[in-house]
Parts: C-alpha cells; sequence; structure tokens
C-alpha cells in the first residue's frame, strides 16, 4: 500500500505506523474526515488509482476504532 498521511492537531496520522493505538481516539476520527476529503477530491477528478490509497487507510482506522 501507498504511504499516506494526514496532519490533524499537531500530529501526523500516517499509514506506515504499524499500531494505531499510538494516536488518541479524536484524532483517529478527524483523519477518517480528512482522508474522506481526500477520496473525494481524487473521485472527483476521475483518478480512482489516486484515492485508492486514502480508502484503504481510511478502512483500516474504522477497523481499528470500530471493529469492522
Amino acid at each position: 500500500m501507498e504511504s499516506v498521511a494526514v496532519h490533524i492537531n499537531d500530529i501526523y496520522v500516517d499509514s506506515d505506523t504499524y499500531d494505531l493505538d499510538v494516536y488518541d481516539r479524536y484524532t483517529l476520527e478527524r483523519a477518517i474526515q480528512s482522508l474522506a476529503r481526500s477520496v473525494n477530491f481524487w473521485l472527483k477528478r476521475d483518478k480512482p488509482e489516486k484515492a485508492e490509497p486514502y480508502i484503504k487507510f481510511k478502512n483500516r482506522i474504522k477497523a481499528h476504532l470500530y471493529g469492522r
């Protein structure tokens, strides 16, 4: 997976981080919102291949937080 990172409250949430427990719940929930904006940005420009790493990381965070 291509590495992606989002900047939330002076912290970079990075997809290369093995254990997401290093981030608090609030930061991860904000990261989901930021990643969703990036997904929408790329999909509106008809570039689903660019959106894919953001989708994967967003889903990984959701699985971590909500057990999906």
